[in-house]
């Protein structure tokens, strides 16, 4: 689906919006112009997914952020920080397999960058001593 010059005119319109939004703290308000955006724009929808995914973890909505980045991997899994968010969100949900996992993804996908190795460690460390694996 290509998107004609009204509607790009348009997506390009509640992008913006949605980062000014999200600059002013208006979470809520950014959440819904970021939807209006997925609509307008299915190619880059992953994208758009994404940024929900990090609009519902700030606001600690961790069920809703899961959903938005396991969406964003379905259009896009080779984007390294989707699953590292992943993994951040299943961890505060006590969900510790499925956290390394992503984590682990992340770093498979971008295997020098330090956050990531670090992050994977964090967690395996924190299975170890829980003994859930």
């Amino acid at each position: 689906m290509t998107i004609n010059r009204g509607q790009k005119h348009e997506k390009d319109y509640y992008e913006k919006m949605s980062r000014d939004l999200i600059k002013q703290g208006e979470i809520e308000s950014a959440l819904t112009a970021s939807y209006m955006t997925i609509g307008l724009d299915f190619y880059n929808s992953w994208c758009y997914w994404h940024t929900l995914g990090n609009l519902f973890r700030e606001k600690s909505k961790y069920d809703q952020a899961i959903a938005a980045y396991q969406s964003a991997i379905k259009l896009n899994s080779s984007f390294s920080w989707c699953w590292y968010n992943l993994g951040d969100c299943l961890e505060k949900k006590g969900n510790l397999e499925d956290a390394v996992a992503a984590f682990l993804t992340a770093t498979k996908l971008y295997p020098n960058f330090k956050v990531f190795n670090d992050r994977l460690i964090k967690a395996k460390n924190k299975v170890s001593f829980l003994g859930v694996i």
